[in-house]
């Protein structure tokens, strides 16, 4: 996004199609105009609580705090902890990691781009260690400043989005297998 992969945390894995979400794809505007940052503040990721169980509460909390650490590197370009929750399968989480080392080595600054959960559901175990959770969340858009001062329009903003996140939970943490656009 920012789980707005930023801009919407969208993506796909295993025949989801295209949707809203952070991308290195073409800008869809370029203007010159200032854009001012989003008003609302991206939360700091906390380091994910030791001694979690494989439960729906757990998942839940685990995709939260998933969304806030890629909203976080999207803020700072610090993409350590995005890779470590993300499973080496996860081609959306691989999109992720792409877009925020493209956006820092071109010298952007992102002036918009987080993604803000409305409600999150988890289900139970769809394989031993493995959860489905669906978020309903919002993205701001991702804007950026090039280094020239004009802004790029990346993403648009968007409201009511669906992803469902396939995590695993091994060795006492979670990791996101999977990132699915449903709406």
């Amino acid at each position: 996004m920012v789980l707005a992969l930023v801009g919407g945390l969208s993506g796909c894995g295993g025949g989801s199609t295209a949707g809203a979400g952070a991308s290195t794809g073409p800008a869809t505007a370029v203007a010159s105009a200032p854009v001012a940052p989003s008003a609302t503040p991206t939360p700091t990721p906390t380091v994910a609580p030791a001694g979690e169980k494989n439960t729906v509460a757990s998942a839940e909390r685990a995709v939260r705090h998933y969304i806030a650490v890629v909203n976080n590197a999207y803020k700072t370009g610090d993409i350590d902890e995005v890779r470590a929750l993300s499973a080496s399968s996860c081609k959306t989480c691989a999109r992720y990691i792409s877009s925020i080392r493209a956006i820092y080595a071109a010298e952007e600054t992102v002036l918009r781009g987080t993604t803000t959960i409305k409600k999150v559901i988890a289900s139970g175990e769809t394989a031993p260690g493995v959860r489905q959770v669906v978020v309903d969340y919002s993205a701001s858009g991702l804007v950026l400043r090039k280094p020239d001062g004009s802004v790029k329009i990346v993403e648009p903003a968007s409201q009511g989005d669906v992803n469902r996140y396939d995590l695993i939970f091994r060795d006492g943490a979670w990791q996101v297998l999977r990132v699915v656009i449903l709406k």
